[in-house]
């Protein structure tokens, strides 16, 4: 037991001193004197002894006049801690020394002490110990070593000097004078100091924290930056840096492998003294004296870490994909995957948000911070945006004559281009699978001239807009060419919607309408609707002019555009039509051609409200094109009609531009059409035909939808559609079994777009029960009023209304009342006959304010004989005026025939009024009740009615080519004739000359083989005689 505590005792004895022994540093330093030098002089006899400073360090000089001196001096030698730190060890003293010539020798002596008296130091030189003697007089540099001053030295260390005397050991030798010049080489040894020192990360002229290796004598150790620490003298300190460090949401590391550029380094900072001290990420330093109290940086570099998200289309920011490391300020490269799926959505890269034109894989350049790059992540045929399909004035929708579909649309904020090379059956998105511009962008609309695509857009810019335009074409339009429209409307936020649409002329002629600030107006104008003016090919986009259209303003919007680029004609005109807002509730639809000026600024033609006398309040989304009837091309202007009276109704609304007059309105749909679109079908049953389509919701504010077409020019039936969405467009084509409607649902997402069954498969019968309904409308100043019959069915049957000629003008209240009349019905006394009717009025302000000063308007139903044209009875007779715009509900009536027997009736709505009106008439048309009733009333008929005078009407139409309409009434029977004359009063024709009973009749009268001029038709029954004029142009 013993023994081990022993041994235990002297293992912690022998650690003790381990721990505690001393280190040492040898060093070796020369030490210069401070020399004095003294003589003794004696004169000439010895009489006289002076001691003074001499010009010799040592001996004797007898002068001339037997004068003489011995000459000695003392060396002062500082030793003090500035030159030997406490604890010095002096191993080693050479005496380096160097004489006058001469064969003497000298001694050097320890000098306690030195004064101020000469004499008494001259004496302390003698009298001190004796160090060396017998030292050798050397003109040539000498040494020795001194073991004797070695040790006066280290028993001197503590008082801070040695003094060494020196004198000539033959100082009775009158020629022993001599220089001296002596000093000393000391080898020592001192105890090792210890030094402070920090380690530091550095970057970008600053420490940073983060981990630093240390070791002192040993590998290093990771500790905190930066690390502060002390060294023994001549120790190693090994350094090291630490790769990928995340410091302060940043990642660091050495670079002196992973980049070219910006290499690290180490170097060290001692008080703003910099010293590079090696490259290597691992170093190690020696402590010292020179290098005490500096600061060892590490120069780390930024590994920059490179993040990609992924913006999708449904499924949010796809955060931190495909994380790169690239050191700042060096060249890397990213990748985005081609596709990826989230949650059961198949995406495909789309391109990069900040540069749309870059490829999957880009380089990175000089990164000097963490970044992210957005790739957007796309899913063909769909959107995430409900509005994606909506404006109906821009065509988004079309098929060039190689049978190639294609499509544009928002999604995304942005905007795509699709195409189908096998009619619809599958779509691929253009431009490379990417959108049209990197910035956000919407409102496109596209056009094509030949097998080239243009589509427009408006695009943002800062916080206001441009207008940007992309031109595709050749194989699988992968080509393709971008140009700025228009730059300048940066006076507009980009909430405006511009909503450019364009159109291209002959010869490739180009142009563009958006609403925008009109520039060309001096001062600047405000507001209005712009066009840029030019050419585009696959050869390139010119723009020539760009310019405001005159009498156009802010309320001038959603523009259309149509033109045939393959009809040449001087001038050319390019159609447009806008909407005209005139107050929050009431808004038109104008109409003007544009063509080319001097220097390519267009000029229009004189504005033209095509939506005149519609019947609704609000006018708006029109969607113009040419229809080719004979070798005319028609402007027919197709938009939504909206109307508060006599309850909320959205319709679609067509009318068309022929012989200088606008058509009769077509109006198809029930009382809610969301959107609708418009397209021409090519050539058939010997005409150029249509196709046209709708959503309805399913029921009163639903978001389902119906979605409805009908074939225009051949068949009068509406279908049903496979497709349900809410915003549609149909494509133009050559014929109807390459058209469709594509439509877009936006109930839930993703939004997705679907195509209906080709028009060409749609029923020519009525199976969806189609109704009609025939709508007049009297307008004065804006006031208008409304009347409508239809809803009319015998037995189950709907019954249509007489045809309207095209050549048919309706200005007049004679035209009114002869196209407001169904085709004839045959009927007996058990016959169910249902019909409805609808009066309205549209500003009840204005239409008092127009029947002021006892004006009035009646309506009222007519049951008519079609063989005598007599009017068998009157049912619901409204008559409004200047004390009452009261607005009559929509009605229903389910007549009793008893008594009428069996016979050809029409049905037909009488109107008359004493003020000048404009007229205009409608053709409504629906597979739902056009007259929404909110009341059905069932009345009798009552019989022909009493008629107490005689009348003749004047003819109808008057002019006319080449026949007319007379009609009488008789109060009793009598004996008639009705006779036509010409100017000259030559009979031409009898019409009647035959006994008629009591009651109203209705003569045609055919002059097809008449000359153009003015006929007279007379009348004479009993004593009434009465007669008119008529005008018969050819």
């Amino acid at each position: 037991m013993k023994k081990k505590l022993f041994l235990f005792a002297l293992l912690v004895l022998l650690s003790f001193q381990f721990l505690n022994a001393q280190t040492w540093i040898n060093e070796e330093k020369d030490l210069t004197a401070s020399s004095t030098n003294i003589e003794q002089f004696k004169n000439k006899g010895g009489t006289q002894t002076v001691y003074q400073s001499s010009t010799y360090a040592i001996g004797r000089k007898l002068n001339t006049d037997s004068s003489s001196f011995i000459s000695r001096s003392y060396h002062q030698f500082n030793i003090n801690q500035s030159v030997f730190p406490t604890n010095t060890q002096i191993d080693e003293v050479t005496v380096h020394y160097t004489t006058s010539a001469g064969s003497y020798s000298f001694k050097l002596t320890k000098v306690s002490a030195v004064g101020t008296d000469d004499a008494a130091n001259w004496s302390a030189i003698g009298s001190g110990t004796s160090m060396d003697a017998g030292i050798a007089y050397s003109a040539v540099e000498q040494s020795f070593v001194s073991a004797k001053i070695k040790t006066e030295m280290q028993n001197l260390l503590t008082s801070g000097k040695i003094i060494l005397g020196a004198l000539s050991e033959n100082e009775t030798a009158n020629n022993s004078y001599a220089d001296l010049f002596i000093w000393l080489h000391i080898k020592y040894r001192r105890p090792a100091q210890t030094f402070p020192y920090n380690a530091a990360n550095y970057h970008n002229g600053a420490l940073i924290s983060g981990q630093i290796g240390v070791g002192l004598g040993q590998p290093p150790t990771s500790y905190p930056s930066p690390k502060q620490f002390d060294a023994i003298e001549s120790q190693n300190i090994n350094l090291l840096a630490y790769d990928n460090q995340d410091i302060s949401t940043r990642r660091y590391l050495y670079n002196d492998t992973e980049a070219p550029n910006q290499k690290s380094k180490w170097d060290q900072d001692k008080f703003g003294d910099i010293t590079l001290l090696g490259d290597p990420q691992a170093i190690t330093v020696q402590s010292n004296t020179s290098n005490a109290g500096s600061t060892f940086r590490a120069w780390l570099r930024k590994n920059c870490k490179i993040d990609q998200t992924h913006k999708t289309e449904f499924d949010g920011d796809q955060t931190q994909q495909n994380t790169a490391w690239i050191v700042e300020q060096n060249n890397g490269s990213i990748t985005a995957p081609s596709s990826k799926t989230v949650a059961s959505n198949n995406y495909n890269f789309a391109g990069w948000t900040d540069n749309i034109t870059l490829p999957q894989t880009r380089t990175i350049n000089n990164p000097t911070d963490n970044q992210t790059y957005t790739a957007l992540y796309k899913v063909p045929h769909k959107s995430n945006q409900t509005n994606a399909y909506s404006n109906t004035c821009q065509r988004r929708f079309i098929q060039t004559p190689d049978g190639v579909k294609h499509i544009c649309y928002e999604s995304m904020n942005k905007v795509w281009y699709e195409l189908s090379i096998d009619n619809g059956a599958t779509w691929f998105l253009g431009n490379g699978g990417k959108p049209l511009s990197s910035a956000d962008a919407k409102n496109p609309s596209m056009s094509f001239y030949g097998n080239q695509i243009g589509i427009v857009w408006q695009e943002k810019i800062g916080s206001s807009f441009k207008i940007k335009m992309a031109l595709f074409y050749g194989s699988n339009y992968s080509s393709s060419v971008f140009s700025t429209v228009a730059d300048e409307d940066l006076l507009l936020d980009y909430s405006h919607n511009a909503n450019p649409v364009i159109a291209w002329g002959y010869n490739a002629k180009i142009v563009v309408v958006w609403s925008g600030m009109d520039l060309c107006a001096s001062p600047f104008g405000g507001v209005a609707l712009k066009y840029a003016y030019g050419s585009a090919s696959s050869n390139g986009i010119s723009w020539y002019t760009q310019c405001g259209i005159d009498g156009t303003d802010a309320n001038s919007i959603n523009p259309t555009i149509a033109a045939n680029y393959s009809v040449n004609t001087s001038p050319f005109y390019f159609h447009i039509a806008w909407e005209q807002v005139v107050n929050s509730s009431t808004s038109k639809i104008n109409y003007s051609m544009l063509s080319a000026g001097a220097n390519n600024y267009l000029q229009h033609t004189a504005f033209e409200e095509s939506s005149y006398n519609s019947g609704y309040s609000k006018n708006y989304q029109p969607s113009i094109l040419l229809r080719q009837v004979g070798d005319s091309y028609l402007p027919y202007i197709t938009w939504l009609g909206y109307r508060t009276t006599p309850s909320v109704s959205s319709r679609v609304i067509m009318r068309y531009k022929q012989y200088g007059s606008w058509s009769p309105l077509s109006i198809y749909g029930g009382n809610s059409v969301q959107s609708f679109s418009i397209n021409n079908a090519g050539f058939l049953y010997g005409q150029y035909v249509l196709g046209l389509g709708w959503s309805e919701p399913v029921s009163q504010g639903s978001t389902t939808y119906f979605n409805k077409a009908v074939k225009i020019g051949s068949s009068t039936t509406i279908n049903t559609l496979s497709t349900e969405g809410k915003d549609l467009q149909i494509n133009n084509s050559t014929s109807y079994s390459s058209m469709f409607v594509n439509s877009f649902q936006s109930k839930t997402l993703p939004y997705s777009f679907s195509l209906s069954q080709p028009f060409a498969s749609l029923s020519k019968e009525n199976s969806l029960a189609m109704l009609n309904a025939r709508e007049g409308v009297v307008g004065k100043n804006g006031a208008q009023f409304f009347f409508a019959l239809g809803d009319i069915s015998v037995n189950g049957q709907n019954v249509d209304f007489v045809e309207i000629p095209d050549s048919i003008k309706i200005d007049n209240l004679g035209a009114i009342n002869t196209y407001l009349v169904s085709k004839p019905i045959t009927v007996n006394e058990s016959s169910n006959l249902t019909y409805g009717v609808e009066y309205g009025i549209a500003d009840s302000v204005l239409c008092s304010s127009v029947l002021a000063n006892n004006g009035n308007i009646t309506f009222k139903v007519v049951l008519i004989d079609d063989k005598t044209n007599e009017v068998l009875d009157v049912f619901d007779e409204v008559t409004y005026s200047g004390n009452n715009v009261y607005q009559y509900n929509n009605i229903g009536y389910q007549v009793n025939l008893a008594g009428i027997g069996e016979r050809t009736i029409r049905l037909g709505l009488a109107v008359n009024t004493n003020i000048e009106f404009d007229y205009s008439l409608s053709n409504r048309i629906s597979d739902q009740s056009l007259l929404a009733k909110t009341s059905y009333q069932t009345i009798n008929y009552k019989g022909p009615l009493v008629v107490t005078n005689y009348a003749l009407e004047q003819n109808y139409p008057n002019p006319f080519n080449p026949s007319t309409k007379i009609k009488f009434q008789l109060p009793k029977n009598d004996f008639v004739t009705l006779k036509v004359y010409d100017i000259l009063g030559n009979e031409v024709t009898t019409l009647v000359n035959e006994e008629k009973a009591q009651g109203r009749y209705e003569i045609n009268f055919d002059a097809s083989n008449l000359s153009s001029g003015v006929y007279i038709y007379k009348i004479k029954a009993g004593e009434f005689v009465s007669s008119k004029k008529m005008l018969l142009l050819k």
